[in-house]
């Protein structure tokens, strides 16, 4: 079986999931780069349900840089045939990229999304150059492979994949109808007669709540509740602002886990993104295996692979969101066509369609190797 070594920062519930169901065709190692206190979401390193075989490499902090000392010597201990490098923004996976080189190993960057970025000459040249060392790239769609592109990749050498953290049968095979939505917004205590518009994610600045929390206040019609869902610094901050501006109509929710939001996504109407960045977004793709509507902002890089024929892309104007808001809420026949559009984008993008695509670049990578893996996989 093929010896396969993935590095990644954070244990996320989809990516293990992922490692789980990829552990079933190579021998697979993951190292993690961790640092304590990352994230606002809080991460299990101790499953017992990993399938795979892991590493905690613990980083530690020197002023604002991370680093991990065991790095080289932890990949010393086993030969793998092929590696793929969860990016290029941890000093860590800087430090890996560098070493598969000089040592003319066979690896892959993985990149799950990506902006162009030239507002920095310096570092843009620096990740060119490591762009370039590698041979083979992971894409997750297409903003990710312009701007793999940008900095010198090999188009032939690029392996798109489809992002996901969905599995296939947890897909909905058709959108809720008016009744079976009514009765989950009841089950939830909700009101079964206004519509709800959702978002999820990390309370702090760049996630957009406050936008989203504008849009209620320009937006306020009893027929319309906005719902956010999610955990981080900012609560408090956003509660007073609901608070003094009298928002009777939204409804500020803790961090829930997958289980619990799916009530949450079948009981919503509409899935509202307002992201100011994210080089992806999986809770869109959770919101369209709901069948909902989506309204995202241009800054999300899942708009442009997941947001075709079922949703509108915006900018962060509050203004021209409530107008895309209403534009999809008060045209009962929009919306229903955005909803089976959504359901049928989702069940492209599932967990086996993204192991399979990595299985693809693995195979291709290893198929001529054979023992003669580092002179094949040279640079």
């Amino acid at each position: 079986m093929i010896k396969v070594l993935f590095t990644t920062n954070l244990p996320s519930p989809y990516r293990l999931n992922f490692f789980n169901e990829l552990s079933k065709h190579v021998d697979l190692t993951v190292f993690f780069f961790y640092q304590k206190g990352e994230d606002n979401r809080p991460w299990n390193y101790n499953s017992k349900n990993y399938q795979f075989k892991y590493k905690v490499l613990e980083e530690f902090k020197l002023k604002r840089i991370r680093f991990n000392p065991k790095l080289y010597s932890e990949i010393n201990k086993e030969k793998f045939d092929f590696i793929i490098i969860g990016g290029y923004s941890l000093i860590s996976e800087v430090l890996l990229i560098q070493y598969c080189k000089r040592k003319n190993l066979c690896y892959a960057i993985n990149s799950d999304g990506g902006f162009i970025n030239n507002r920095n000459i310096i570092l843009e040249h620096f990740k060119k150059n490591l762009i370039l060392s590698s041979k083979y790239w992971l894409s997750s769609g297409r903003k990710c492979t312009e701007t793999l592109l940008h900095y010198g990749a090999i188009k032939a050498n690029i392996y798109e994949y489809k992002f996901s953290s969905m599995w296939r049968n947890e897909i909905l095979s058709e959108p809720l109808n008016n009744f079976q939505k009514e009765l989950q917004k009841e089950k939830l205590s909700l009101s079964s007669d206004v519509k709800i518009i959702l978002t999820v994610g990390q309370y702090i600045n760049r996630k957009g709540i406050d936008i989203f929390l504008e849009c209620a206040n320009k937006l306020q019609d009893k027929k319309y509740l906005f719902l956010t869902v999610g955990q981080g610094p900012l609560k408090e901050k956003y509660i007073e602002y609901i608070q003094s501006n009298h928002l009777e109509n939204v409804i500020i929710k803790d961090y829930m886990n997958k289980l619990e939001l799916i009530e949450y996504f079948k009981a919503a109407d509409l899935f509202l993104f307002p992201t100011r960045e994210d080089i992806w977004g999986l809770v869109i793709n959770e919101a369209i295996s709901f069948g909902l509507p989506i309204i995202v902002s241009e800054h999300a890089g899942a708009a442009y692979d997941l947001i075709e024929g079922n949703g509108l892309i915006t900018s962060l104007n509050s203004d021209e969101i409530v107008c895309s808001i209403r534009e999809v809420l008060e045209n009962e026949e929009l919306a229903n066509s955005f909803s089976k559009a959504s359901i049928e984008i989702a069940k492209n993008y599932t967990i086996e369609a993204m192991v399979r695509e990595h299985l693809n670049l693995i195979y291709s990578a290893t198929s001529k190797l054979e023992g003669k893996w580092h002179e094949n996989c040279t640079n």
